[in-house]
């Protein structure tokens, strides 16, 4: 399978613990309130990365963290794309679906090309567990609207450790290159520097 890049550890997301990514990959993630996606880079910019999910909109701020560390990128904003995917049906299969679509994008198709048949998924996916070979899932029909995008999201990126806004974590901003900052968490700030309207500089325009 050419394009099987990525496919880390899962639980890595927990502590944002993944190794980065430097060329095109696939992930699958959990968003820290029991469900399950899939991300990929395959055929996105610089800077972007594709979202199939089955059930949500939108992606939880545990899954914008995940990716931001996956990607570890230079880049001050990260555009999500979500694509326009089959819907599951019921709220228990989304780790079903979400293997499904990245087992078409390793097997090179995208996912929004396919209508799976949720009734066999779980079946053929244990088969393929007993074979040791990930198949493309039971397809009902194909899709023309391949590619298409619902809708866009970005991911704001900060910090030395090129991360976003992380709940209950206070950020301070640069006077010198206007960046914001984790405090205390990356970056260590005097308390007076600390108070509105004070100056405080980062090690870079210090």
């Amino acid at each position: 399978v050419p394009l099987r890049n990525g496919f880390q550890d899962v639980c890595c997301g927990r502590t944002y613990a993944f190794d980065v990514e430097s060329s095109e990959f696939t992930q699958v993630l959990h968003n820290g309130h029991g469900h399950w996606i899939t991300i990929s880079t395959i055929g996105a910019r610089e800077a972007e990365v594709l979202v199939f999910d089955s059930l949500y909109p939108s992606v939880s701020s545990s899954v914008k963290r995940q990716i931001a560390a996956l990607l570890a990128t230079d880049h001050d904003k990260v555009t999500l794309k979500h694509m326009n995917v089959q819907m599951q049906s019921g709220t228990y299969d989304c780790g079903l679906f979400a293997i499904a679509f990245a087992t078409a994008l390793v097997h090179g198709e995208h996912p929004g090309k396919f209508l799976f048949s949720q009734d066999s998924m779980r079946r053929h996916l244990m088969k393929c567990l007993e074979l040791g070979e990930m198949t493309t899932f039971p397809i009902k029909k194909t899709r023309r609207s391949a590619g298409r995008i619902k809708s866009e999201d970005t991911i704001e990126i900060h910090c030395s450790c090129r991360m976003p806004e992380i709940p209950g974590v206070d950020m301070i901003e640069c006077s010198g290159c206007s960046r914001w900052f984790h405090f205390p968490l990356c970056v260590s700030v005097p308390q007076e520097a600390s108070n509105k309207g004070s100056q405080w500089y980062c090690t870079n325009c210090d």
